[in-house]
């Protein structure tokens, strides 16, 4: 079941009498944009409640803090691949990143319309978008689901191998970031094939969904176990220097003449 979702879909279906024309590259503007706003409400959203609630409800002091600067660290990590993949790949990463807001508008649609007034998304010209993207080929099996996400691939590693450098080997799940890299391949892979081919049945919407789900964990795994500066080390300096120098100046007392 899952490696039939990478057989080719077929352009000339019926369904695709009724998709609007769109110009590609004010689509792909659009989808540029959406893929900002989301990540940015996205990461405020869920670090901002992750640490609210640990702070608030359960008096953990200082989580506030810590969940501002993961949510930094997500968004300059997935902000970073987003503008890459954008730049090299533009048509076939935004089509496929930009699946799961699509389930989401499928399965959940008034939430989706509510969403839609901020990142504009369209369903209609975006599935316009993603037929243009990967139905273009002839082939039987369709590899263009796996070579949108070259970029990505290369700035994690390339974000893994700064992260030994600067944080030290020790500090780095060098073997479970390459299997979960992997799992990311493959999840990413079969979830950008929804964008083409929409879940006919509950049991296929529970696969999507489930697939969505899993990626995204994987996704954001990565972005926090690659970041390859280490702000826990730099704050607990600044917060030491501070210190110092708070209690330096006072020390010294008032200056009296003689």
């Amino acid at each position: 079941m899952i490696m039939s979702g990478f057989r080719q879909a077929d352009a000339g279906t019926s369904s695709t009498y009724y998709l609007p024309k769109i110009g590609s590259n004010f689509e792909t503007v659009r989808l540029t944009y959406g893929a900002f706003l989301r990540l940015c409400l996205h990461s405020t959203v869920y670090y901002g409640a992750q640490g609210f609630v640990s702070e608030k409800l359960f008096g953990r002091k200082g989580t506030m803090g810590v969940a501002e600067r993961e949510a930094m660290r997500y968004i300059l990590s997935m902000g970073a691949e987003v503008g890459v993949s954008v730049l090299i790949m533009p048509v076939r990463y935004l089509a496929a990143s930009t699946t799961p807001r699509f389930m989401l508008d499928y399965m959940f649609t008034r939430w989706s319309d509510v969403l839609a007034l901020l990142d504009r998304f369209n369903p209609s010209t975006y599935a316009s978008y993603a037929l243009y993207a990967f139905a273009s080929s002839n082939d039987e099996w369709n590899f263009d689901f796996f070579t949108w996400q070259i970029p990505s691939v290369l700035m994690t590693l390339g974000k893994l191998i700064a992260r030994r450098r600067f944080a030290g080997s020790a500090r780095c799940r060098t073997k479970r970031v390459f299997g979960v890299l992997l799992a990311q391949l493959i999840l990413r892979a079969y979830m950008s094939t929804f964008s083409v081919m929409i879940p006919e049945q509950g049991s296929e919407a529970l696969v999507a969904m489930s697939v969505t789900i899993l990626e995204g964990m994987a996704t954001s795994y990565l972005a926090q176990h690659t970041w390859p500066f280490p702000w826990d080390d730099i704050t607990h300096i600044a917060s030491m220097n501070t210190t110092s120098s708070s209690t330096a100046m006072a020390s010294e007392g008032p200056d009296t003449p003689p």
